[in-house]
């Protein structure tokens, strides 16, 4: 690790992103660089690591069958580290690396009658030095790329040096442009599925509970933030199959509703008509806070007009509130929370129309909850956008 903090002083990171991923991309050549930026004391601690690297180039100088193609590989297991110069600009790394030449099939060494000699191995490894050289200094919030210089040298080994009757290294070097993408460690909540026991009339409630999950992890996961449920916990109470207003504002009050690090989700069957006329198709107590409620119904995925369900998305935008996220143009938000951006998921809908499937960088940003985990290892990236555009 290379501690810049005497050297480096970027105003582009925050300490809710953690994490910059930043790739080059050129013709045959692809590298990728991560670069993590803690924070202790305000100290920034860079890393810089390659990734992956990969080439394919030509040879004119094969004497026995002409131009061909050879490739380079970085090695599957390696993660060389790039060292950061900030008073050159410059990052490099110096590491091994596999060369291979399709054409030179392992052989005998020797002359086959009439033929010619063939290469012993046609992989081998050996070493490469990389060199990124910036343009100017670190730019990754504001400017989403920069141009970057890039050298790369491998040193040719010395069976190849014989094949090819040439020991010079092998250079590449070209003007590229660093592509930074916003990234971040994965993060999960746990939900606990509250589901009405059955009797001899009625099935157990609960039907519409996975399906909107997997919807819910598809529009989330856009935020590496990602649900998962615990196994059912029954209940009978078979007066709240229909769910009035009264019996939901007492529910979610319900001491036995504390279940340690997961979010509860009552599924009854529907609401009654005056507790769907305020709270839509569904409600969500405690948005941002570990004792979070959220009471939805099995009826969100009733077929409309058109024979597709009425309101696949009721979860996500549920679990959108307890995520600390309000509606856009909300009069009354609560000062705990933060109005989602206009066109995404985060839309009320009332019941007759779904929520949008869009989601925000603002409402990435913006989620919450105590009972939120990092998942270790775990790290997803996408392209700088405005805060308020769609995707």
């Amino acid at each position: 690790m290379n501690d810049l903090s005497q050297n480096v002083s970027h105003p582009f990171f925050e300490k809710s992103d953690p994490f910059l991923h930043g790739r080059v991309c050129f013709g045959p050549l692809a590298v990728e660089v991560l670069i993590k930026v803690d924070f202790d004391n305000r100290t920034q601690v860079w890393r810089f690591d390659l990734e992956s690297l990969g080439l394919t180039f030509r040879s004119s100088k094969n004497p026995q069958s002409g131009p061909q193609e050879y490739s380079a590989l970085l090695l599957g297991s390696a993660a060389p580290e790039l060292s950061f110069d900030a008073k050159k600009l410059e990052l490099t790394s110096e590491f091994d690396i596999r060369l291979h030449v399709p054409d030179a099939v392992p052989a005998s060494s020797k002359r086959k009658r009439g033929g010619s000699k063939r290469l012993v191995d046609p992989s081998e490894t050996t070493q490469a030095r990389l060199k990124l050289r910036l343009a100017h200094e670190l730019r990754p919030r504001s400017y989403g790329n920069q141009p970057v210089e890039c050298e790369l040298s491998l040193r040719m080994p010395q069976q190849y040096a014989l094949y090819f009757r040439d020991d010079s290294p092998i250079y590449v070097k070209q003007n590229l442009t660093l592509i930074w993408l916003h990234a971040r460690p994965r993060q999960k909540l746990r939900l606990q599925p509250v589901f009405i026991s059955g009797d001899s009339q009625n099935p157990p409630t609960g039907s519409a509970f996975y399906p909107m999950l997997e919807r819910a992890n598809e529009i989330w996961g856009k935020c590496c933030i990602e649900f998962d449920a615990l196994c059912p916990h029954y209940i009978d109470r078979q007066e709240f199959r229909i769910m009035s207003f009264d019996e939901g504002n007492s529910f979610w009050k319900d001491p036995s509703l504390d279940f340690k690090d997961a979010i509860p989700v009552l599924m009854v069957e529907q609401f009654a008509p005056e507790a769907r006329q305020l709270w839509g198709g569904a409600a969500t107590w405690n948005g941002s806070l570990e004792s979070a409620v959220i009471i939805t119904g099995d009826d969100q995925l009733n077929p409309g007009p058109d024979g597709i369900p009425i309101n696949m998305n009721n979860l996500a935008h549920e679990l959108g509130h307890v995520l600390g996220l309000d509606h856009y143009g909300a009069p009354d938000t609560p000062s705990i929370w933060v109005q989602g951006c206009p066109g995404s998921i985060m839309d009320g809908s009332g019941f007759d129309a779904d929520n949008p499937d869009k989601q925000c960088l603002h409402n990435c940003k913006s989620a919450k909850n105590d009972s939120l985990h990092w998942i270790p290892y775990k790290l997803c990236a996408f392209k700088w956008i405005p805060d308020d555009e769609l995707f």
